[in-house]
């Protein structure tokens, strides 16, 4: 399960899908807002459009939690991210984890670039 400090609530997630950035990977639609917060926060949304078998969307979400809590330190900056699952048939484990290793390393990535540019401007 996430831990609740890295949660994210409904009115954040609304405010990350109006005004975050997109990125997409084989699965994943990622949208990630930077935050103020001391932690990362998370949302995984997968739609009964999708899969309709709740089994299906429950296992889904679990391997997804377990995946985001196993890769947080590639996470390094304070971001609000939402995870949309947007493939109907499920994907393994392995290829689940890779995916969103890599997506917060890019999200990491895009924060460090923005923050040393803004550093060589001052």
């Amino acid at each position: 399960m996430l831990p609740k400090k890295h949660r994210l609530v409904k009115p954040d997630i609304f405010t990350v899908l109006r005004n975050g950035k997109k990125l997409l990977r084989n699965a994943f639609l990622c949208r990630h807002l930077s935050s103020q917060d001391e932690a990362s926060k998370f949302a995984i949304i997968l739609s009964t459009k999708k899969t309709t078998c709740a089994v299906t969307r429950s296992r889904i979400k679990r391997i997804l939690r377990n995946a985001i809590v196993s890769n947080l330190e590639a996470c390094r900056h304070s971001t609000w991210i939402v995870i949309t699952y947007r493939v109907q048939e499920e994907q393994r484990k392995e290829d689940i984890n890779k995916d969103i290793r890599s997506l917060f390393e890019d999200i990491s990535l895009m924060y460090e670039k923005h923050s040393s540019r803004s550093n060589q401007a001052i």
